[in-house]
């Protein structure tokens, strides 16, 4: 039971220290060679200025300009951006240009700019800026995701699932409650994987937007914010005015019959693993608010970098499968009273998770937690 609990423990460590030491670095600079970023955009008359400039001085230095379209660049065009401090407001403005310690934004900001420091640096050369893709989840995606990670694994739906195919098996078979426990981990298993791909499938949705448009990429971040405090809002009105099957916050009633139905059927481990992937479509009126926020905040990143807060998420999510099934199998508390304590808390649950949702937002939106 103890290996058990400890390795989804074990794995969030891990995971939690690989997002936590991300990091961005300066390469060595290549003799006297002088290297900077220009991010530009096709049609924009400023970088048609700007690059027009670069031109007519770039046979005076050694220089090794490093010339990226924003358009099709987004993700990167961000990190660089936060990894100098550029005002949240000016992300995604073109064109901007990133050398040494320095950045400038516009044509005529840039041009004084490169007159002010390529003279400067003619001797001693500037290196190259290696920015990790995973410099932006560094500063701002811990707390975010994990908070809506927890506004998920906290979420009363998912808790009645469990609930309901534990008291299931546990009426049919009493005595064996080792196929209770199997079912319980298979169920959740399935939980994981099925909102795994979900979740790949949001950030897929978020990077063919961002794709589309490297500009509104601020403007994105900014809606998604807006969504997380009124999705706490919603929360907070279920803890004064509760009501079944609320909308965006829980099941919707007339999914719950058949839902009831699937959950009855199982029988075995391989059959709460069949059921828990086909529970995901029923879990998403109710919890995909939280992930599709997370989703658009994780569409910064490159996919490398982007699945392992994926995974980091989706086993928060499934935490509390995994604790209630382990604590009914030890027999230290029995499904009925999890299932009391589910009833007596939730309009709590709706509380905590209305609190975290909207200090969620306000971070998305001004960063200031």
């Amino acid at each position: 039971m103890k290996k058990n609990i400890l390795l989804p423990l074990a794995l969030l460590l891990i995971l939690s220290t690989f997002l936590v030491n991300a990091d961005s670095t300066i390469s060595a600079p290549n003799s006297n060679t002088t290297c900077f970023y220009v991010f530009y955009l096709d049609g924009c008359p400023h970088c048609v200025n700007l690059e027009n400039y670069i031109k007519t001085i770039e046979n005076n230095y050694s220089l090794d300009i490093k010339r990226i379209d924003a358009r099709i660049n987004p993700e990167l065009m961000r990190n660089f951006s936060e990894y100098y401090n550029v005002p949240k407001q000016n992300w995604g403005a073109v064109p901007i240009v990133f050398i040494g310690k320095d950045y400038c934004l516009g044509d005529t900001p840039c041009i004084s700019l490169l007159n002010e420091k390529l003279p400067q640096y003619k001797q001693t050369g500037v290196a190259c800026i290696n920015i990790a893709s995973n410099a932006t989840a560094t500063k701002i995606s811990f707390k975010e995701i994990t908070g809506l990670a927890l506004v998920d694994a906290i979420n009363p739906c998912e808790l009645a699932v469990l609930i309901l195919i534990l008291t299931t098996l546990l009426v049919r078979y009493p005595e064996k409650k080792k196929k209770v426990l199997a079912a319980g981990l298979s169920f959740s298993l399935a939980i994981f994987l099925g909102y795994l791909i979900f979740g790949l499938i949001i950030i897929f949705g978020f990077k063919s937007i961002s794709y589309v448009s490297a500009i509104s990429s601020l403007l994105i971040r900014r809606v998604l914010g807006v969504i997380a405090i009124l999705l706490g809002i919603l929360n907070l009105k279920d803890f004064f005015f509760y009501k079944q099957g609320s909308f965006a916050t829980e099941m919707p009633l007339s999914w719950r019959p058949r839902m009831k139905r699937l959950v009855e059927s199982v029988t075995n481990a391989r059959g709460a693993f069949v059921i828990g992937i086909l529970i995901t479509i029923f879990l998403v009126p109710c919890t995909s608010g939280p992930y599709f926020i997370a989703g658009g905040i994780l569409a910064n990143l490159s996919w490398l970098n982007a699945l392992p807060w994926l995974i980091y998420y989706n086993l928060l999510f499934v935490m509390p499968m995994l604790l209630i099934t382990i604590i009914i199998y030890s027999g230290l508390v029995r499904v009925e009273h999890v299932s009391n304590w589910r009833e007596r808390n939730i309009k709590r649950l709706h509380l905590i998770a209305g609190i975290i949702m909207i200090l969620v937002g306000i971070q998305i939106i001004f960063g200031v937690l």
